[in-house]
């Protein structure tokens, strides 16, 4: 049946989200050789910043909803889906799936950078279908563990985040200890995306591995930053996060 295929699907993008999209940054390499743009000025100042501030309101809005989430609902886990609630406040009074908005934005701007039209239409497109299934499985499971109190919340809360009038205040307080122990690993990983993109563009223009002194000096703080949060989650418990 269909639907068992989707949910099959979703199940198998779900347990593996989080190495999936490495798969593109591979395939970036012969876009780049098959389908120059000549024309692309990756150099400007203008567009390099506006790329950036893309991905960084990507992060923002993961940043907004980790924050205030309770426990054992929207994380990282790969495992299985969790949640002992529904969220049904701050950005999830808007949209149901805020996380993978943000995730979106974060990955436009990476594409955006690289310049390569047919590369961002592969990705944009593979992006619809596999947070599409991975969405399916997850309001599957909301609906079977929460019923008719899921459904009334899914007919009034879309996907696309357009009744801001809808919007609720969050219950909880923000959680910094919270957003910097689930989210550095993605702002990290948001910089080392441009980086690598930087390097190939350098590579394929001027034939040199070459990094643009404004991306040595984000990788030399952001890896710096990277190093001081893991040292502090791995060996202290000063992100330890109190139940709430």
């Amino acid at each position: 049946m269909l639907l068992n295929s989707l949910e099959k699907e979703g199940n198998f993008f779900f347990k593996n989200r989080s190495w999936i999209p490495l798969i593109f940054f591979i395939l970036i390499i012969p876009f780049l050789i098959l389908q120059p743009n000549k024309n692309y000025n990756y150099n400007n100042s203008i567009w390099v910043i506006f790329c950036f501030s893309v991905s960084l309101i990507g992060l923002v809005i993961r940043i907004f909803v980790v924050g205030y989430v309770p426990r054992d609902t929207s994380g990282r886990n790969t495992q299985a889906q969790v949640a002992e609630c529904i969220n049904q406040t701050g950005l999830y009074s808007i949209t149901r799936h805020p996380l993978y908005i943000g995730n979106f934005l974060m990955w436009i701007g990476i594409i955006m950078y690289a310049g390569n039209f047919s590369f961002a239409i592969l990705t944009i497109a593979f992006y619809v279908i596999y947070y599409e299934r991975i969405m399916f499985v997850e309001e599957m499971f909301l609906q079977r563990k929460f019923g008719e109190q899921y459904i009334d919340y899914a007919i009034s809360t879309p996907i696309l985040p357009y009744k801001f009038k809808n919007y609720r205040r969050p219950n909880l307080s923000f959680s910094f200890k919270k957003v910097i122990k689930y989210e550095y690993l993605g702002f990290t990983s948001m910089i080392l995306s441009f980086v690598f993109v930087n390097i190939l563009l350098n590579y394929f223009e001027l034939k040199i591995l070459k990094l643009d002194d404004a991306f040595l000096i984000i990788l030399i703080a952001s890896v710096f930053i990277f190093c001081i949060i893991r040292l502090l989650v791995k060996k202290t418990n000063i992100f330890q996060i109190e139940e709430r």
